[in-house]
């Protein structure tokens, strides 16, 4: 065995280390389906936070916070204001959540999506309202850590009792000051799947909307 065999067998590569961790985090995950975070039983969290820990010690690539631009969905988290939302309410149940991110503004808009319960007199298949938390954030030196202001609140409805309303303009709360609003580390980005730590130790895992997915569309 050559020295190089040798070099990739005992001192495996940083791009081996990570998609060795990657890939048990995105097993973990699959079982759950698409909103599963919010019914995730205690096992499965123990399960995906082991995976989260272990990619995070792998050395993922520096200055993964500074690119962060485009749309994404929440694939994950265990943040229980989020995972509160269980219960959103007797009129609207929870459709998705993510972020839009324009890097060049330097602007994340929070979305949680809402669709109507199925009782509701005149509703339709589609039927969408999106809740925005409007942040400014900049990123540290180190490309890896983000701090947040809130800048203001946004509702969009997108389609109500069958009508597309997606033309209509947003009803948007927003002053002339922003307030902290916490801050988070970056450990994992490959432009696909985003991997973030909060100041307070919860994870979030999102991944990148498709063209013609994104909370625009």
């Amino acid at each position: 065995m050559g020295l190089t065999a040798l070099s990739v067998l005992f001192f495996p590569s940083a791009a081996a280390l990570v998609a060795a961790a990657t890939e048990p985090l995105l097993a973990a995950l699959a079982p759950l389906g698409p909103g599963g975070y919010l019914s995730a039983s205690a096992s499965q969290r123990k399960g995906v936070t082991e995976c989260l820990r272990a990619l995070a010690t792998a050395e993922p690539a520096a200055r993964c916070a500074t690119a962060l631009g485009g749309d994404w969905e929440l694939l994950y988290t265990d943040a229980p204001d989020i995972t509160g939302l269980t219960n959103s309410g007797p009129f609207v149940r929870l459709k998705r959540i993510g972020q839009s991110i324009d890097d060049q503004a330097g602007r994340i808009a929070n979305v949680i999506e809402y669709t109507g319960r199925e009782w509701l007199p005149g509703r339709a298949e589609g039927d969408t309202l999106q809740q925005r938390v409007l942040l400014d954030y900049t990123v540290d030196g180190g490309g890896r850590k983000v701090s947040l202001s809130l800048v203001g609140l946004s509702l969009l409805p997108r389609q109500i009792a069958g009508v597309n309303l997606a033309a209509a303009p947003p009803l948007t709360l927003q002053g002339p000051l922003t307030l902290p609003f916490g801050d988070f580390e970056c450990v994992y980005n490959d432009g696909d799947v985003r991997v973030v730590r909060t100041a307070q130790g919860y994870w979030s895992v999102n991944r990148r909307l498709a063209e013609g997915e994104g909370w625009d569309d």
